[in-house]
């Protein structure tokens, strides 16, 4: 238990620092990583969504924007959680129309949720 409060407090500690700097690729991932090395899904998907949340209204960084979105995908890819995955793909595709590879995934995911869909 002493583990997940010292990582808990180190992540607390970065968004402390506030600013983008919170919300840049290296501090992400390792905020994310931390969370995920003790198990809290739950803190690992809120600090991905909070980030993609706030890129999305910003629209400064698209090339961040997509990297969180394929990141969050994979994530929820990773738990099974097909659904979540597939709104993170969804976004992808509305900024790389064309991209084949998230193209593929979202088929993927989609043939295991909604089979008839991805058949479209």
């Amino acid at each position: 238990m002493k583990v997940n409060r010292k990582i808990d407090k180190a992540c607390e500690g970065l968004v402390a620092l506030g600013g983008d700097f919170v919300y840049s690729p290296g501090v992400l991932s390792l905020m994310t990583a931390l969370y995920l090395s003790v198990d809290n899904i739950s803190a690992a998907s809120v600090t991905l969504s909070k980030a993609v949340n706030r890129l999305m209204n910003d629209k400064s960084n698209e090339e961040v924007l997509t990297t969180l979105l394929e990141e969050c995908a994979t994530l929820y890819s990773r738990l099974g959680d097909q659904e979540t995955a597939l709104q993170y793909l969804e976004s992808l595709k509305n900024i790389k129309p064309n991209d084949k590879s998230i193209l593929a995934r979202l088929m993927n995911a989609y043939m295991l949720i909604d089979e008839q869909k991805a058949l479209k």
